[in-house]
C-alpha cells in the first residue's frame, strides 16, 4: 500500500510518501532509482517494523520533494 501526504513546514513543500510492505524491508538501492524516475528527490527515510505473532511488516516513510519544483501542479486527493 502507498500513501501520500503533503505538508508545508516553512522550508518548502514536502510530501510524505509512505509504503507499507509485508515481509522484508525495501532495499534503498532498489527503490531510489524509481523515485528518481518519478522526478522525486528523497530528503530522508524513517522505516518502522511492526510484528504480530507470525508475520512482520515494514512502514517506510519517505520525505520527498519534486526534483524540479517548477513542475509542481495542483494537489489532487
Amino acid at each position: 500500500a502507498v500513501h501520500f501526504a503533503r505538508s508545508n513546514n516553512g522550508e518548502g513543500h514536502e510530501t510524505h510518501l509512505k509504503i507499507f510492505v509485508m515481509g522484508e524491508a525495501l532495499k534503498l538501492s532498489d527503490i531510489m532509482p524509481i523515485f528518481t524516475h518519478m522526478g522525486l528527490y528523497v530528503l530522508k527515510e524513517n522505516p518502522s517494523q511492526v510484528c504480530s505473532d507470525k508475520v512482520c511488516a515494514w512502514l517506510h516513510d519517505f520525505v520527498v520533494q519534486l526534483a524540479n519544483p517548477a513542475l509542481e501542479g495542483p494537489v489532487l486527493y
